[in-house]
């Protein structure tokens, strides 16, 4: 899918906003989770991904410092018994949800590469070509 920053925006836009709704909506409860694709942007427990996944509960009980950013929200979580500041951009969740009941919102996952997020063709590198003066 090629993508110009003006989509980009705004999907970016959309998707925070049904992030933050569902997330707002679910926190008092015991658990909350949200399934995450994970890439160089995310913190999370690494060890923890799987197959390039990772599902985080940030229910109200789970979590310390929940905040809602621009882009991410970031929270402070315990995992095997380890403190650790997470970071989850809004573009990298595709699920929010309350298990045990009907709860569940299901996000589209669009990846967006260099090229097509600033619409910047690919750098290349330098060269150089020998020209030979003819006497």
């Amino acid at each position: 899918m090629n993508m110009t920053d003006e989509t980009f925006d705004s999907h970016s836009a959309f998707k925070k906003a049904v992030v933050v709704a569902a997330v707002s909506a679910l926190y008092t409860a015991n658990k909350t989770i949200i399934t995450v694709v994970v890439n160089e942007k995310c913190v999370v427990p690494m060890e923890l991904v799987n197959n390039g996944f990772i599902n985080l509960n940030v229910g109200m009980e789970a979590v310390q410092d929940f905040t809602f950013g621009l882009t991410e929200m970031t929270f402070k979580a315990r995992f095997n018994g380890q403190s650790m500041s997470c970071v989850v951009p809004y573009s990298q969740v595709i699920q929010v949800a309350e298990p045990e009941s009907p709860n569940v919102v299901s996000l589209p996952y669009v990846e967006v590469t260099k090229g097509e997020q600033t619409n910047e063709p690919e750098k290349k590198k330098p060269s150089l070509t020998l020209v030979k003066k003819e006497d």
